[in-house]
This record gives structure tokens, C-alpha cells and sequence, in this order.
């Protein structure tokens, strides 16, 4: 080792100066580059391809833009306990499925869309007809218009990370007459109820082609 490296206030200063230059050069803590996050309109169309398959019903889009160690923070409001532990795409491939059982008419239509970084924040809206059965509720025939938001986080062309808010689900059940004490409790628990009358409800035999996998 040189000699002016045995001083330790010198060879502090050269690491200062080395972590400055990696830094001008836009290199990591090690010399090494990482990896350049991927241009916003690139990660905006993951998220519109996320949005659509909710209008589709098509749940193979889930398994090829979601990650499935993905860290999901929302709250899973509404599903039954089962379904709120199960593997995190099968759980998100569940919910494009109840949409279209609860809403066959529905639409969801991007009002906001923003990315930066790996980053990037939807606000949405959706209207439809709720005909079929919602939460162990029959249908009411009525019609409803809500909106949220999601928050994700990209890499490698794959979600990674998840937030959105609730409030939506109870603007729901308000427009259609459907929140009583009962059903809060059922939320509150992650009641089996909950799963009454949908195809992907959990069961001793569920249909193998119902989620693909």
C-alpha cells in the first residue's frame, strides 16, 4: 500500500474523492453502473396493460406483467381470508374475474397517469351495471361510477410493488344499498361469505380451467 494510504485522514480523503468520481460517472458504491430504470411511457404502458385486462377479463396478462414476489400493500378488501393469502397473482387473476362476474359491463378508464423513476401513480374510474352477485349479495340491477387510485413500482418489465386505497370498495356498497353492519363485520373477518356465488369462490373442487395458471 502506498504510503500516504497508511495516513487515516489522507485515505479518507482519496475514498471521498473515488465515491465523487463513481458518482460523477454514475457509478454505484462499487464501481459498478446500475441498472437505468425504464423510460416512464415504457412503465405507463404496463400499467394501461394491467388496466385493460380488468376491462377484458383477461387474466394472462396478470402473470406476465406482475412479479410474483411482488409486495402488495394494499389491503384486500373484500375477499375472503383464502383468497387474501393465496399466491399474489392468482389473488390479483381472482379479482379481474369478480369484476367481470359483479360488473359485466363495466369500464375503467385512466383519468391520471403519472410515472417518474420506477414509479408510477393511476387514477382511475369505472362505471357498470352490477348484475351479477356482489359479496355474497345478490345483484341489484344498479348502476354505479366509482374511482381509485394504485401506486406500483416497476422493474424489469414486471410489477413489483402495489398500494392503492379502499374507499372505493364502500363508495361501491353505498351506491348499491349494500352497507349494513353485517357486511362491514364479513369484510372486517375475511368472511367465506364473501366468495358466495362467484366462479373463483374457494372450494373442496374448484374448476381447474377457472384461473390459468
Amino acid at each position: 500500500m502506498p504510503e500516504f494510504m497508511n495516513s487515516p485522514t489522507p485515505r479518507r480523503g482519496f475514498l471521498e474523492r473515488l465515491a465523487a468520481a463513481a458518482a460523477a460517472l454514475g457509478l454505484g458504491s462499487w464501481g459498478v453502473r446500475p441498472a437505468a430504470a425504464a423510460p416512464p411511457e415504457q412503465n405507463k404502458a404496463i400499467v394501461r396493460r394491467m388496466m385493460e385486462a380488468f376491462n377484458t377479463g383477461n387474466t394472462a396478462v396478470v402473470a406476465q406483467l406482475v412479479d410474483r414476489n411482488i409486495r402488495d400493500r394494499s389491503r384486500k378488501l373484500g375477499y375472503e381470508t383464502a383468497i387474501q393469502r393465496a399466491d399474489p397473482i392468482r389473488r390479483l387473476q381472482t379479482e379481474v374475474l369478480r369484476q367481470e362476474d359483479v360488473f359485466p359491463d363495466r369500464h375503467f378508464k385512466e383519468e391520471v397517469l403519472i410515472a417518474e423513476g420506477d414509479t408510477v401513480v393511476l387514477h382511475w374510474s369505472m362505471t357498470g351495471t352490477n348484475s351479477g352477485s356482489i359479496l355474497g349479495r345478490p345483484a341489484t340491477g344498479k348502476r354505479v361510477e366509482t374511482q381509485g387510485t394504485e401506486i406500483v413500482r416497476i422493474r424489469n418489465g414486471k410489477i413489483i410493488e402495489h398500494r392503492s386505497d379502499s374507499v372505493h370498495v364502500f363508495d361501491l356498497l353505498f351506491q348499491l344499498d349494500l352497507l349494513d353492519s353485517d357486511l362491514v363485520q364479513k369484510l372486517k373477518t375475511g368472511d367465506p361469505s364473501l366468495g358466495r356465488g362467484h366462479r373463483t369462490a374457494p372450494g373442496p373442487n374448484p374448476p381447474s380451467d377457472t384461473i390459468p395458471r
